[in-house]
């Protein structure tokens, strides 16, 4: 769900017998952890490009930008201008991509 659906919607957190992470819409994150390499390239983006493009979609299209020299600005660009424009995002698209240092 949206970010501001989180925060609003209260007739979805009326339960009072339930704790905020068990009503129907939450405030509480979901949180993992993966091991990330020097050189790897992290995606940081909202639903509105996930709602979309699937993970693997998402990986792909970064592999083949880099492949093809694209700098992380132009690329996080380009998968915004795809969710928006090729694929019919409604909503909210951020993206930013991050190279773990060396």
């Amino acid at each position: 769900l949206a970010v501001a659906r989180s925060i609003g919607d209260a007739d979805y957190k009326d339960s009072f017998d339930l704790e905020p992470g068990e009503q129907v819409v939450t405030c509480v994150p979901d949180v993992g952890e993966c091991d990330a390499a020097p050189g790897d390239v992290l995606v940081l983006a909202c639903d509105g490009l996930f709602d979309v493009m699937s993970n693997d979609d998402v990986a792909q299209r970064v592999r083949a930008g880099l492949d093809a020299g694209d700098a992380l600005d132009a690329l996080a660009a380009k998968l915004t201008a795809a969710a928006i424009d090729e694929l019919g995002s409604d909503d909210n698209v951020s993206v930013i991509l991050v190279r773990v240092p060396e």
